[in-house]
């Protein structure tokens, strides 16, 4: 048998973690030198172990290193070579093979360079081999993963202990205890308060709605202690081996473990405050975060991509798509606009601070970091209590608050206009649920979480739990009682759309199939009611509206919303469209059209009913009934001259072409944008 990067085969001390055939590993030890860096097994003290790599001069560990980075290359070449984005049974096989190499590969890495970060991808990499490997490798890859967890002992926390085999089997099974006992919740829940069983008219659906909400509300509050137990218990683990921490220390939770909608499928994002920032202390707690990813690792829940190796997705050459590992459980990725951990982006952009400290980083973030699509400001100014002590977390808050009073900028307006310009966000505020490929997180569950935290950035309220901020909303009279029951409904959707999503998958799999009607998003969003996605659509819409124009104008003649609901025919007509529903768009549009005479008269030249006959005009059109569609364009141009003249660009369509859009904003006609022209002869859908 031929193996992969180790000293030599059969050896005691050999971490291989599969023994490959001499034919499988020829592609790649035939193109490198294989690097003479003994592994030990042992877990004597390395200051006195004969075993331990003994490196005297600085050009020999440069040499060594220079290897080990030839044998990567080569390596991830070679997989990169087979690779495919859904691999079939053989490929897995295959990459298996070559990711025990890359294993080995950062292992001997670690062992060098005596940092954490090497052993965790080491680690990731062996989980990820184990789930693609034959059934006949597995036990000698978790023997080698073991390894990974000793070695990292010895070298980095240099602590003389065998590592416990059975920790993370435990993980394992209280995860899926958590997981099982949210479906069970989500199973009651709908049998005991179902308002899309009720006609749209029924005088009870409101309570039933808040009921509903309620339900959902509790259930994540229960799913948001069971994390922080959980983490605990990890950190508690981590302790236990290294000893106890040097100073006052608190775990924060960050991200949706913050605002309350963390599932158990969520990524665990967090900081770390200290009483005292000595060299050794954050050297302690930087070790500990180390020793925590290295766990939450062994939980198989860590996609590689997550873990930033350069040799397979760099920023430049991004190409490993991991489809095999379970996304579930692990820590935020590393990659650059992601790294909410401890960690951070390295050493110089760490988060283990002490709150004056953190302070500063905050500030040096909204300056900073703002133009790099890396918002700390945003994740951090929201922060809760996993673990430690809670003085610490007052203490932070209380300091970010003062902060928030004495500076003459508008740091929270600030905040909004940077989530609301974002690029990345451009899709997530255009409430589309087409029929297309959906990501639930950034089409559904992001827009909610964001608007409401917009909404409550611009009106100086600084965000804590998405369900507490849409309470302070309502104290603060920026929204009434019947709009605060809307955003309560909006937001319980949305989080358990995402939730269904998950505990479906069994994981984080945000895109869906692709939705040719509305009654296929039973099927997709695993509903038993459709009606449940428009009810979402029903707030989502006006919310979205609403915010774009306060954002604009700051104060509007009327500061707070007529109503965020809105369930029109109008509405309804563009939601049916986006889902290729072109048959039920057709009524809707034709229910709006009738809508509109009856409220201005059928011989009344009116920009609304202008807007109706040609949407309807469209409506027709997707239906390939051309010369009907002809029709009512021709009279929507014939009412618009009525009322505008010749020149049509005088027509206040809105954002983005007007009516074209299916989301636009209707702006003031005192500050219309520019348009292009519409052409008489295009009657076609748009």
């Amino acid at each position: 048998m031929g193996q992969s990067w180790s000293k030599e085969a059969g050896t005691d001390n050999q971490p291989s973690c599969l023994q490959t055939s001499p034919q499988s590993a020829s592609n790649v030890t035939t193109q490198t030198n294989k690097p003479e860096i003994p592994v030990e097994e042992g877990t004597t003290n390395p200051e006195n172990s004969s075993d331990n790599i003994n490196v005297q001069e600085d050009t020999g560990r440069a040499g060594q290193t220079e290897e080990l980075d030839k044998a990567e290359k080569d390596i991830a070449e070679a997989l990169k070579s087979i690779h495919v984005k859904d691999p079939t049974t053989d490929q897995k096989i295959k990459e298996a093979e070559y990711l025990c190499q890359l294993s080995d590969v950062y292992l001997k890495k670690g062992i060098q360079s005596k940092d954490g970060g090497d052993f965790t991808k080491a680690a990731a990499l062996c989980n990820a081999a184990l789930v693609r490997a034959r059934a006949e490798d597995r036990e000698d890859i978790e023997q080698t993963n073991i390894q990974v967890s000793q070695l990292f002992l010895k070298h980095v926390l240099r602590i003389d202990k065998v590592v416990d085999n059975g920790c993370a089997d435990k993980g394992k099974l209280i995860l899926m205890e958590h997981r099982e006992f949210v479906e069970k919740e989500m199973k009651r829940i709908e049998q005991e308060a179902d308002p899309y069983a009720l006609e749209d008219d029924d005088p009870k659906i409101r309570e039933v709605e808040m009921k509903r909400a309620e339900a959902i509300k509790v259930l994540f509050q229960v799913i948001v202690e069971q994390r922080k137990v959980f983490i605990t218990g990890l950190i508690g683990e981590c302790i236990e081996v290294m000893g106890p921490p040097p100073c006052e220390y608190a775990v924060i939770g960050l991200g949706s473990q913050a605002t309350g909608m963390v599932t158990p499928y969520s990524d665990l994002e967090f900081a770390i405050l200290v009483g005292d920032e000595t060299e050794s202390n954050i050297n302690y707690f930087h070790n500990l975060t180390h020793y925590l990813h290295l766990k939450v690792i062994n939980l198989g829940e860590t996609i590689l991509p997550a873990m930033a190796i350069k040799s397979l997705n760099d920023p430049q050459d991004n190409w490993f798509y991991d489809s095999v590992t379970p996304r579930g459980f692990a820590f935020d990725g590393a990659m650059p606009h992601a790294c909410k951990t401890p960690l951070g982006r390295g050493k110089s952009f760490q988060l283990i601070h002490t709150p004056n400290k953190m302070i500063t980083v905050l500030n040096d973030d909204l300056s900073l970091h703002v133009k790099e699509g890396y918002h700390l400001a945003n994740i951090l100014g929201n922060v809760c209590l996993i673990t430690g002590e809670q003085a610490l977390v007052d203490e932070y808050t209380a300091l970010w608050a003062q902060q928030l009073q004495r500076t003459d900028k508008n740091i929270p307006e600030l905040q909004a206009l940077t989530i609301l310009g974002e690029k990345a966000n451009e899709r997530t505020f255009d409430i589309r649920v087409e029929a297309s490929l959906l990501n639930v997180k950034k089409d559904l569950y992001r827009f909610s979480t964001l608007a409401i935290f917009c909404l409550a950035l611009l009106n100086n309220i600084q965000p804590t739990t998405i369900w507490a901020t849409i309470q302070e909303l309502y104290k603060k009279g920026v929204i009434n009682s019947e709009n605060a029951h809307h955003l309560m409904v909006m937001v319980s959707i949305s989080a358990e759309l995402r939730l269904r999503v998950y505990m479906k998958h069994r994981g984080q799999l945000e895109n869906l199939s692709t939705l040719s009607s509305m009654s296929n998003a039973e099927r997709v969003f695993y509903l038993s009611n459709s009606k449940q996605l428009m009810r979402y659509i029903y707030t989502a819409r006006p919310l979205r509206s609403f915010i774009l124009l306060y954002a604009d104008y700051r104060k509007l003649e009327e500061e707070e919303p007529q109503s965020l609901f809105d369930n029109s025919s109008k509405l309804q007509a563009d939601v049916y469209r986006d889902f290729g529903d072109y048959e039920k768009a057709r009524t809707y549009r034709e229910k709006a059209l009738k809508c509109e005479l009856s409220a201005h008269g059928n011989s009344t030249a009116h920009r609304d009913i202008a807007e109706a006959l040609r949407n309807f005009g469209h409506a027709c059109g997707d239906l390939n009934n051309f010369k009907e569609a002809a029709g009512y364009h021709e009279q929507a141009l014939k009412m618009w001259r009525t009322i505008y003249g010749q020149n049509l660009n005088q027509i206040p369509f809105g954002k983005g072409g007007g009516f074209f859009h299916m989301f636009d904003v209707s702006l003031p006609q005192a500050r219309p944008p520019a348009i292009p022209p519409i052409e008489e002869d295009v009657p076609a859908r748009s």
